[in-house]
This record gives C-alpha cells, structure tokens and sequence, in this order.
C-alpha cells in the first residue's frame, strides 16, 4: 500500500531526517554544515545519501502526495518539464541559471509534505536540533515535530 506524508510522519527519524533535508536546501548558501551535506548528494533527485538510506529513499519517492501522484512523479514531471523552461529563462537574464537549492528544489519537497517556507528556520529547537546533531540523530534525542520540543 503506498504511503502517504501522515504515514512519514509516524515514523519519527524519517521524518527529521526529511526536515533537515529542507532545512539544508533552503539555508544551502548561509549555513556550510547544510552546504556540506548536500554537496555529498550523488542522486539526481536530491534523495539519497547522506539524508537518506536506500530503502528510506524508495520509500519517500514512493510516497502519495498531492492530488494523488506520487512524489516520484511530481519531481519527474519537474526536473523533465519545468525546471528545463526555467533555466532557459533564466539564461537569457543576467542572473544565475544554475539549479538553485532554495529556491528550485526546496519548494518542491515543501510543497509535497506541507511544510511552509521559513517554518523550519523560525522554530528554534528544530535549529539547535540540527545545529548540534544534523543528520546524527536516533542517539539519545527525538524530534517531535514542528512546534514541539526535543526530548531525551
């Protein structure tokens, strides 16, 4: 049976581990511990090593979103259709045209798992969470989700 995000959202370190992911590709640009986790990324889809293991990947790109697709599609659909279109407007400005962690693939995964721009940085105990674990969690601390407290 495929999984929905409600279904993530039980399991705990999965779940963190998917706010740290987000949290990553938003602060990619200011915060190097986030840079330098997702410099490690080798899959195309951002989804894999060091935030996910295999199966954990299997399991998210797998997950029923939105509207009924899957996120596996949603993220085809954007890195086949759009993410094309928009790079090649952008290379007709002056600006960037690289893909841009914050501002390309994070509202993607946001969008897919309802978390809204800006929640993560905002809650304090979630940042000193990943400030002082990152992705190194399961040993000794839990997050409970947004808008609550870690606990030992």
């Amino acid at each position: 049976m495929p999984k929905t995000a409600e279904d993530l959202r039980k399991n705990r370190l999965l779940w963190c581990k998917l706010h740290v992911f987000m949290y990553d590709l938003r602060n990619f640009r200011s915060n190097e511990a986030s840079r330098t986790r997702l410099d490690t990324v080798i899959s195309l889809d951002y989804i894999g090593h060091p935030y996910f293991s295999d199966d954990e990947a299997l399991t998210l790109r797998s997950t029923t979103i939105r509207g009924g697709s899957t996120l596996q599609e949603d993220l085809d659909t954007y890195f086949n259709l759009k993410l094309p279109a928009r790079l090649r407007s952008r290379a007709k400005s002056k600006y960037d045209y690289r893909v841009c962690a914050a501002h390309d693939v994070a509202p993607l995964f946001e969008k897919a798992f309802g978390v809204k721009e800006g929640d993560l940085k905002r809650n304090e105990e979630f940042v000193k969470l990943v400030r002082k674990r990152g992705l190194d969690l399961g040993k000794g601390e839990v997050w409970l989700g947004m808008g609550s407290k870690t606990s030992r």
